[in-house]
Order: C-alpha cells, then structure tokens, then sequence
C-alpha cells in the first residue's frame, strides 16, 4: 500500500492546473462531444436540452452544465476533464483553497460527475451522492493508502487525493447496494 503523501509545489507532477484546467476545458471540440454525449445519455428519459453555466457565479454552485427534460426533469452536471494520460485514478478535490475553502467533493451541488479521460475518450457519470457516501465510508482508508497532493495555484494551494477509478467504483457499487429482511428473512437486494 501507498502511503499518503504531500507535494507542496507539484512540479512537473501532471495534475491539475486550475488556469491551464479551465482554458482546455473549454475547447470546442470537447464542449461539442460533451453535448452530444449528454443528449444520448439522458435523452432515454426524454427530450434533452443542455444549458453550459457560463457565469463564474453560478458555477461557484458546483455544476457546469443543466441538462432539462422535456417533462419537466432537471439534473445538474460538474465535469471533470482528465488529460494527464492513463493514470488510472480520479482526482478528487479535497481543499479548494488548502484550510480555507473545501474542495468541489464536499461543495458541489450537482447530480453528477461527468469525469472525462482524455486519452481513451471515455467519461465515466458518477452519482453525485453515491460518490460522497463512498468516500464517507472509506475516507480514512483511503487517505492512508492513496496519494495526496497539494498544488499551487495563482494565490491560492488545491488539496486532491488520487483514488483509482476501479476502487471508486466498487465502493459505489458498496454503498449502493442494501440488503432488507423482508418478513421471515427473506433478503433482496
């Protein structure tokens, strides 16, 4: 097992940048796939229309993109866009602002997580509260296990923890499932 370790600096670590961050996240290329990735994923619920938030204010809300149902439905999207090559592992945002402001795992008043690889083109929609009831289940195994980092931003240090995305997975998969004695014992799941 890895020990949890900090990296004040970061240099030349490959992971995140906030500025560098949010100038490719807003490629067109990407933002277009992102639409049509969205419209197919929900569109089995219905007639899909993505709203991308653009003001730095409502983003602060922890979502990046409002997807509505022609039936009224809303869900509210936080993307994530990994381009630091085949890591395997999430990046989880602990301490926006290190000590100061909590990061988007604990703020973000979203739906879902739409964490996209670029180096295979695959995003994963990760349950906004499954995702937050793993890790409040397995925080303290995976803060001595997994690394930790601290990075350095214009004015302010981000505190994230790498997970690997299959272990986040099967602790979602934990929380998720429940066991019910129904009458004489009798289970489902």
């Amino acid at each position: 097992m890895k020990k949890s370790g900090l990296n004040l600096r970061g240099a030349n670590m490959g992971y995140p940048i906030f500025d560098e961050d949010l100038d490719f996240s807003n490629d067109g290329n990407y933002l277009s796939l992102m639409e049509q990735l969205y419209k197919e994923f929900f569109g089995v619920m219905g007639r899909v229309t993505v709203k991308r938030i653009n003001e730095i204010d409502e983003q602060r809300k922890g979502y990046d993109v409002l997807i509505e149902l022609d039936n009224g439905q809303f869900f509210k999207i936080e993307e994530k866009r990994d381009r630091y090559g085949n890591t395997g592992n999430i990046v989880l945002e602990l301490w926006s602002d290190f000590n100061h402001k909590l990061g988007w795992l604990y703020t973000a008043q979203c739906d879902w997580i739409a964490y996209h690889f670029d180096d295979t083109g695959i995003t994963n929609f990760l349950p906004m509260p499954a995702l937050r009831k793993a890790w409040n289940k397995y925080e303290a195994e995976w803060r001595d296990t997994y690394r930790i980092l601290l990075r350095e931003n214009a004015g302010w240090t981000t505190q994230i923890i790498l997970i690997p995305l299959n272990v986040l997975w099967e602790a979602m998969h934990d929380v998720m499932i429940h066991n019910h004695v129904l009458g004489d014992g009798e289970k489902w799941m």
